[in-house]
């Protein structure tokens, strides 16, 4: 299973969830066809819309951290544990918030490099809002 594909959709869940779905789309395809009548190339329109910015970027976040280390055996353990509902504790360090906090950043920084590619506004909105519920989630 690629999780990094998987967590780009479920970014444009929560982006549907947030504005509706019909405004998702109305939003979606003008950005589109804005990116075509200003010249891109149909690939880099698509990759320049606001919602894929964000959703590529989280994409390459989790791809880039679940290459470094032991990670994916972290990534499988927290969330073993956060189904148990116990403990995920490792000599006292919390291998679960330093997962969340490395993918914070990572994710950060991702945004950052597509937006200067792209020169798009993603919604800050959405980007306080995934950070946040990492964050909730690794408390």
């Amino acid at each position: 299973m690629d999780f990094a594909l998987v967590g780009h959709e479920l970014v444009h869940a929560l982006q549907i969830n947030r504005i509706t779905g019909a405004r998702f789309l109305a939003q979606y395809l003008a950005e589109y066809g804005y990116n075509i009548t200003i010249g891109m190339a149909p690939k880099a329109a698509y990759e320049c819309i606001s919602f894929e910015v964000e959703a590529f970027a989280f994409q390459h976040a989790l791809e880039q951290i679940m290459a470094r280390g032991n990670n994916k055996a972290l990534f499988a353990g927290a969330c073993c544990d956060l189904d148990l509902n116990s403990p995920f504790t490792n000599s006292g360090r919390n291998p679960t918030k330093a997962l969340a906090d490395e993918f914070a950043a990572e994710f950060k920084k991702q945004l950052a490099i597509a937006q200067l590619k792209c020169k798009a506004a993603v919604p800050p909105s959405t980007t306080i809002r995934i950070l946040q519920m990492i964050r909730r989630i690794t408390e």
